[in-house]
């Protein structure tokens, strides 16, 4: 071997292992899916990893990378796997009057060490206690449940780029064209860079008091003062509301706009929404600084603009795409082993859901069906793009599973879908209820995006990226719902029946209140605690998230 290639060699080595990590995962707390929507092995991706034990309690620890992919398990091995989650939730929950089940389905941009790294990292909970999220949902009387789904930019553009054709995959065709698909994506991009940059700059520009869009606020005093003081109406929304703003214009005004709230304690038995607004706490040398970075990074915004729509349009259509996969295989629509065996069976008019998730829905299911004694609960937890697969669980098995209770977390689902799944689910049941938890508008749009120190890219959360221009809305109900300047305006379609079982919490804005707000999207699902039912209250001001 010579030197230089010892030294490529070397080079791939050490890239590899500054990507690994051990962990010792639980694996009778997570199922797991690959870009097909078929099982993972969870507990690793480095060197072997033998198939799941239902009879062991105790995973050992494994070796993790962002750089493999994870080994996929045969049918024999996922229906092991799922007899593992069914007997460690049969532990859990013995001797317990209620089975609580609470499942999380993280959103968009995680790989998947990152979705398996979020059940065992430790949390940063009261106290300066640091447990994981795993235990903490338990000691909080709910069995945890993590849905882990691959939903990395880098994943779901390469896939985008070498393997998909017309919702198919075809790597034939993929090695063949990828070229001409990459320069399809480059030239729509610089021929859609006006109309891009352009709608972020207008982002930018709502972020000013004096151009911000009023309605929703409009909508939000109404709706607080129909909660706390329909007797006086109007004079409640005249003169009693008044949500606290930023100083304008700085530095000339450095008090900003304090808040005004109604004093009286909600009225019993309203059939309208419990709502809580935050306040625009951001001071004048936050505000000046932001300023001062977004015009010095103008021109780094202006050239990644394009670069942004050319990868991320395509990667988030993918990422779509899995979310359907996670409960329809594309076998069941082909020539397949699936459809083979089904064909010898006289079994295609029956042939059941092969989606990865919808075998794990199916188990749980028939497992709760099997014991009409027993009482279980269970709540739904979505963050960003996982409310969208929220959503289809609703849709698929939502007449099978007692789903009591339905977090959204920054929803990224659209408005027109959440009003058609969740208004007639809530109707069927007058014991279930729904809670929205989002960011403030100016901390939405005014987002240093993707964390990013140095403020390069356009300003605006995922959201806003989605809205603006990764996905193609007709009206303003194809806008995501976790936007407080889209659901609020739409709040008029629910049905008077069950507004009093939806509640809207919107996060304040600004570094002086950063301890009990989070300030980005990804913050919304990192640290937010929701297994504390204290703080799916509309207005539980404090200790809902953890320190950072």
């Amino acid at each position: 071997m010579n030197s230089r290639l010892q030294l490529c060699l070397g080079l791939l080595l050490a890239l590899w292992l500054t990507g690994c990590t051990t962990l010792k995962v639980p694996a009778e707390h997570v199922v797991m899916f690959d870009s097909l929507g078929q099982p993972v092995n969870p507990t690793g991706n480095i060197g072997p990893v033998a198939p799941i034990d239902a009879t062991q309690q105790d995973a050992p620890a494994h070796m993790h990378t962002t750089f493999l992919p994870y080994p996929e398990e045969s049918d024999a091995e996922y229906k092991q796997h799922l007899r593992k989650i069914s007997d460690a939730m049969d532990r859990f929950h013995a001797g317990k009057d209620t089975r609580k089940v609470m499942m999380f389905i993280h959103g968009g941009l995680n790989t998947q060490l990152d979705s398996v790294e979020r059940l065992v990292e430790p949390f940063d909970d009261a106290g300066g206690e640091h447990r994981s999220r795993v235990d903490l949902i338990k000691n909080a009387g709910y069995y945890p449940l993590f849905v882990n789904w691959k939903s990395s930019l880098i994943s779901s553009y390469a896939e985008h780029l070498f393997w998909l054709r017309q919702g198919e995959a075809n790597a034939t065709l993929g090695v063949l064209t990828w070229p001409v698909v990459l320069t399809v994506d480059l030239g729509r991009a610089l021929l859609r860079w006006p109309l891009v940059f352009g709608s972020l700059v207008m982002n930018d520009i709502e972020t000013i008091p004096l151009a911000r869009n009023e309605l929703p606020d409009q909508v939000s005093k109404e709706l607080i003062c129909r909660y706390q003081q329909p007797d006086d109406l109007a004079n409640c929304i005249d003169n009693q509301v008044r949500f606290g703003r930023a100083p304008w214009p700085c530095p000339f005004d450095w008090q900003g706009v304090p808040p005004l709230r109604p004093a009286m304690a909600p009225q019993a038995g309203q059939q309208t929404f419990s709502i809580s607004v935050g306040d625009d706490a951001r001071e004048c040398p936050e505000l000046l600084g932001h300023f001062a970075m977004w015009l010095v990074t103008w021109p780094t915004k202006l050239l990644t603009a394009p670069v942004i729509d050319a990868f991320g349009t395509s990667s988030w259509d993918v990422m779509l795409r899995h979310t359907e996969l996670l409960f329809e295989s594309e076998q069941e629509l082909k020539s397949s082993p699936l459809t083979a065996a089904a064909t010898t069976q006289h079994n295609l008019a029956e042939l059941p859901a092969h989606g990865g998730l919808s075998q794990f829905l199916e188990m749980l299911a028939t497992k709760i069906q099997a014991d009409p004694t027993a009482h279980w609960e269970i709540t739904l937890v979505g963050h960003s793009m996982g409310t969208i697969a929220a959503n289809k669980i609703i849709e698929r098995f939502g007449d099978r599973l007692p789903i009591k209770n339905i977090l959204y977390l920054a929803a990224a689902d659209t408005v027109q879908h959440y009003q058609q799944v969740i208004h007639p689910y809530l109707q069927q049941n007058d014991a279930r209820g729904l809670h929205h938890f989002m960011l403030h508008p100016q901390t939405e749009e005014g987002e240093i995006s993707l964390g990013m120190p140095w403020d390069i890219p356009p300003r605006g959360s995922l959201l806003v990226w989605i809205d603006n221009f990764l996905s193609k809305p007709l009206t303003g109900t194809d806008r995501t719902v976790g936007r407080y300047d889209n659901l609020l305006p739409a709040l008029h379609n629910a049905p008077s029946d069950i507004r009093d079982r939806i509640s809207v919490k919107v996060f304040s804005a600004g570094n002086p209140v950063e301890p009990d707000n989070p300030l980005g999207h990804g913050d919304v699902g990192r640290r937010f605690k929701f297994w504390e039912t204290k703080c799916w209250e509309a207005t539980t001001e404090s200790g809902c998230l953890s320190a950072e």
